[in-house]
C-alpha cells in the first residue's frame, strides 16, 4: 500500500458511480457510503489494495443493485478483442521459432493496456493496440525462462485479467499448448469491474484456445485465497507455472508467493507509480516478470 493508492481506489470508485447515476445528490450519497467503507478498511488495518478494491467494488454493485455494471463495456471490448485476435492470428501464422513466440508475448502484454481500474490511466484505443505492439519492449523478460519450462510440457495455469485483452491471451496460449504445455485459463465466477467472468467465456471462444477453463468461485479482484472454491485451491497446488496477467493479480500473488511455491510469470502493463516504482522502471513499462518461489510451505 502506497499514500497514492488511497486517492486512487476513491477516484476509480467515482468512475463507477458516475456511470451508474447521472443525480448528483445520489452521487454524492453513494460517494460518502463508499469513503466511509474505505475509512473502515484502513482503521483496521487492512493494507492490500486487491483486497480493499474487492470490498469496495462489491458496494457499488450492491448500491446499484446491478451484478455486473460494466457488462455493456466488456461485450463491446470483446467484439473488437476478438477482431484485433483474427487479424494478429493471420500475422501469427507467417512466423515461426522465436520470432513467432515473441509476438504472441507482445500481442499478451499489449492486451494489459485495456485497463479500466487505474484512476491516473486512460486505456489507449483498442484498434491501435496492433500498432502500439511495434513499439513494445519488454522489462525483465521472464517469458525467456518460460521457454525452458516449456521443455518438460509443464501444466499452466493462466489467470485472466480483462475482457478484451483475454482474446490477445488467446494467441499466447496457442503458442504455449502448440510448444507442448497443458494450459488452463482461469476467469471470475462474478463480476469485478471489466474484468473476465463466466459470462465471457462463450463469447470469446476460450474453450478454443484454452485446453481447459475454470473460474476462481468468486468475484474478488485476484485470486484471494480466503474466497476461491476448494476446487480452484486445489488447482493452485496441482499445476506446475502460473502467468498471472495484470496489476491486481500481481499485487496480490507477490504476498502470497511463498504458499504457492512454484513459478510465476507476471506479465502487465505497469500503469500507476507505485507498481512502475516496485519494479523500478519508468510508468507505461510492459513488464515479463518471473519468479521461482523455493519454499516448504503450502497452500493447505
Amino acid at each position: 500500500m502506497y499514500a497514492e493508492c488511497i486517492p486512487c481506489q476513491v477516484k476509480v470508485r467515482f468512475r463507477d458511480i458516475s456511470m451508474l447515476f447521472s443525480d448528483e445528490n445520489v452521487r454524492l450519497k453513494y460517494m460518502k457510503i463508499i469513503i466511509d467503507e474505505l475509512n473502515n478498511c484502513l482503521k483496521h488495518d487492512m493494507d492490500n489494495t486487491v483486497i480493499i478494491a474487492t470490498r469496495l467494488f462489491r458496494l457499488v454493485k450492491k448500491l446499484a443493485g446491478n451484478d455486473d455494471p460494466y457488462r455493456n463495456e466488456k461485450m463491446k471490448a470483446n467484439r473488437l478483442g476478438m477482431k484485433l485476435y483474427e487479424e494478429l492470428k493471420g500475422k501469427l501464422k507467417l512466423l515461426s521459432g522465436t520470432e513467432r513466440y515473441m509476438f504472441s508475448v507482445k500481442a499478451a502484454l499489449i492486451g494489459n493496456s485495456l485497463d479500466l481500474g487505474v484512476a491516473s490511466y486512460t486505456p489507449p484505443p483498442i484498434h491501435k493496440i496492433a500498432e502500439e505492439m511495434k513499439m513494445v519492449k519488454v522489462h525483465y523478460e521472464g517469458h525467456l525462462r518460460l521457454l525452458e519450462i516449456l521443455k518438460s510440457k509443464p501444466t499452466i495455469l493462466y489467470l485472466l485479467d480483462n475482457s478484451g485483452e483475454a482474446a490477445l491471451d488467446k494467441l499466447y496460449s496457442e503458442e504455449l499448448r502448440r510448444r507442448g504445455a497443458y494450459v488452463i485459463a482461469v476467469v471470475k465466477k462474478g463480476a469485478f469491474q471489466n474484468d473476465v467472468t463466466t459470462s465471457e467465456v462463450e463469447e470469446l471462444k476460450l474453450d478454443e484456445s484454452f485446453d481447459s477453463i475454470v473460474d476462481t468461485g468468486t468475484d474478488g479482484a485476484s485470486i484471494i485465497l480466503e474466497e476461491v472454491s476448494p476446487k480452484f485451491r486445489n488447482l493452485l497446488e496441482e499445476v506446475d507455472v502460473i502467468i498471472s496477467k495484470g496489476m491486481a493479480h500481481y499485487e496480490y500473488l507477490t504476498e502470497i508467493e511463498k504458499l504457492l511455491n512454484k513459478p510465476v510469470l507476471y506479465m502487465f502493463k505497469a500503469k500507476c507509480t507505485p507498481i512502475a516504482s516496485s519494479l523500478k522502471v519508468s510508468t507505461g513499462s510492459y513488464v515479463a516478470l518471473f519468479k521461482l518461489i523455493n519454499s516448504r510451505m503450502g497452500l493447505r
